[in-house]
């Protein structure tokens, strides 16, 4: 039975497949698609051009309403 914490949840055992493997990160794709339509609320104003070359965690859509939310460049 796995350790529990006092305010809830579980502590897996550490005997992962990878466990004892570093951390590896993926490449990045030369051409990506970002949503910015979400399920509820109004869609979000794009404010960079298509093609555009973007940086990692840049503002790619602008909130419009009061259920809408802003869309950052996701790498």
């Amino acid at each position: 039975m796995p350790n529990t914490f006092e305010m809830g949840g579980i502590h897996p055992p550490e005997e992962k497949i990878s466990s004892n493997q570093q951390i590896t990160f993926g490449e990045v794709p030369a051409q990506l698609l970002v949503p910015v339509d979400q399920h509820i609320g109004k869609p979000c104003e794009i404010i960079v051009e298509k093609g555009s070359v973007v940086e990692r965690g840049q503002l790619v859509a602008k909130s419009t309403g009061f259920v809408s939310s802003n869309v950052h460049s996701p790498v």
